[in-house]
């Protein structure tokens, strides 16, 4: 059996639907969301429709899922403070950039600037 802390598990739980199983609307998209909603020109796509795109889809759906992964860029604060995610509804927050570097076959992420665990803890995030 893993151990782990209480404070972990409380975070779980906290994503977890009542019987323990994990239902997240995962909306962190960002380049591939605007290729998505724009095809023939996905620079079109502003960061305020980006955002308006994700707190709508959230406000939608959110309250059927467990947890919702949202990016720090474009998603996780304007859906709690615009009231898209419900205050019941668990909190990830997904750190890595958006794209990759390196070898196809090795692809190598990083870090949103200026994020860590901590800062989205504080944000609110499990």
């Amino acid at each position: 059996m893993v151990s782990m802390t209480p404070g972990k598990r409380r975070r779980l739980q906290r994503c977890a639907t009542p019987d323990g199983k994990l239902v997240i609307l995962a909306i962190d998209h960002r380049n591939n969301l605007r290729r998505a909603l724009n095809p023939q020109d996905p620079a079109a796509v502003s960061d305020a429709a980006l955002t308006a795109f994700k707190q709508e889809v959230v406000a939608a759906l959110g309250e059927t899922a467990s947890a919702v992964l949202l990016d720090p860029e474009y998603g996780a604060e304007p859906c709690i403070t615009g009231g898209a995610l419900s205050g019941s509804t668990g909190l990830i927050v997904a750190l890595e950039r958006t794209g990759y570097t390196g070898d196809p076959a090795a692809r190598e992420s990083g870090l949103v600037e200026g994020w860590d665990p901590q800062r989205a803890e504080r944000l609110g995030a499990e």
